[in-house]
């Protein structure tokens, strides 16, 4: 009885109150949408409250049928050293984040919506990035693939992305005025994707801890459009909300089914591409650092192992699990509350990105702030995890 009370508030809180706070965030901004764009039943759908709830609850509802035919397919992640479940469970998941993501992709790709900043081709090359990452994550899912597999497919997805266009041009710099990034803005760019596809596939290791953050990502989208008309990367996000939202009714707190290797690479290219999206509006003094404030402890995470292992003379390539949620999770709190924790961190930087927009100020300021609060609890964190582990040998 327990167990179906949870998976009733589930369904409650992600098919039915995220979208709903998702369509009135849009609609905050829904008249200077419909001045904007050009007419179309599209557009129409958009602008209307009801037809737009409407198409997002379809788009949900889609996406869940296409998780429970994951889920009967039962494509099984069994329980290794380093996974945090116990039991079996199907994954692949996030294939319905994919086409989704993809539907989305063709509809500001292929109908005049007249709010594409980018040709029709650009909209193409995204499409094919998401489908190369999502094609090798399931390959992924049934039969391990290399590393180098892997890496290779995040490094021709990155040079599709820059050859087209689509880069930081601009950044300012703490104290400093915007510094111009010129031959500087495609290796920027293309370390950028790379890194972050790769962290976040390694985030995805606690239920609902990919899928609960990207969320509030995209949320926080819808938000910063409110400001200074996102409109491309709003249109996108409420794409990612409807897959996310479908996936977390059977993922968080207690899984049915897990995100697998389809849905963490999807969701890690292409909020990278949201990034430079957004990271490429005006003005230009906040943009490129709204999205990787509210992704910082991912990025912190992440950032903080590699370098830690690097120092520690490890493998950095081979598989463990030393991430700080690992960590916080092993020795204080549940999978379920760690996943919160990370969850209202990325909330709240978003709330002081949001703030920082609104009062003109440097959004890089949250993350330097959070960088100095978030450094000596991790070197903490991973001494005491340390020491507990060299103890139990």
């Amino acid at each position: 009885m327990k167990r179906r009370t949870q998976q009733i508030i589930q369904k409650i809180v992600y098919m039915g109150i995220v979208p709903f706070v998702a369509s009135y965030l849009f609609s905050l901004n829904g008249a200077d949408f419909a001045a904007y764009v050009h007419s179309s039943d599209w557009v129409v759908a958009l602008c209307d409250p009801q037809k737009r709830l409407m198409l997002i609850f379809a788009a949900v509802v889609f996406a869940s049928l296409l998780i429970k035919l994951m889920i009967h397919i039962n494509l099984a992640d069994v329980p290794e050293h380093r996974s945090s479940h116990t039991v079996p469970t199907p994954r692949a998941g996030g294939l319905a984040i994919y086409v989704l993501m993809a539907l989305t992709i063709l509809v500001m790709g292929y109908l005049d919506l007249g709010i594409a900043k980018y040709p029709r081709h650009v909209w193409v090359s995204f499409l094919v990035v998401i489908s190369v990452m999502a094609a090798i994550g399931l390959l992924d899912d049934w039969r391990r693939l290399p590393a180098s597999i892997r890496g290779a497919a995040q490094i021709f997805c990155a040079c599709i992305i820059v050859a087209q266009g689509v880069t930081f041009t601009k950044l300012q710099i703490p104290l400093v005025d915007i510094v111009e990034l010129g031959s500087f803005s495609i290796p920027l760019t293309f370390l950028w994707i790379v890194f972050f596809t790769n962290a976040f596939n390694f985030m995805d290791g606690l239920n609902g801890l990919a899928g609960n953050v990207t969320l509030v990502v995209c949320l926080f989208i819808l938000g910063f459009t409110g400001i200074h008309h996102h409109y491309e990367a709003s249109v996108l996000a409420l794409g990612l909300i409807a897959g996310v939202s479908a996936f977390l009714a059977f993922n968080f707190p207690k899984a049915t089914i897990f995100l697998g290797d389809i849905g963490s690479q999807t969701l890690g290219v292409s909020l990278s591409i949201l990034t430079v999206l957004v990271g490429e509006s005006e003005p230009a003094f906040y943009s490129p650092y709204a999205l990787p404030a509210i992704l910082f402890p991912f990025i912190f995470d992440a950032s903080f192992t590699l370098i830690y292992r690097l120092f520690q003379g490890k493998n950095i390539f081979k598989p463990h699990k030393e991430y700080l949620f690992h960590r916080l999770s092993r020795l204080y709190l549940s999978q379920t509350a760690t996943t919160s924790v990370y969850t209202c961190l990325s909330t709240l930087y978003g709330v002081c990105a949001l703030w920082c927009m609104k009062s003109n100020l440097n959004v890089a300021y949250v993350i330097f702030f959070a960088l100095i609060i978030k450094l000596p609890f991790a070197f903490w964190l991973a001494y005491v995890d340390g020491r507990k582990s060299t103890k139990k040998r």
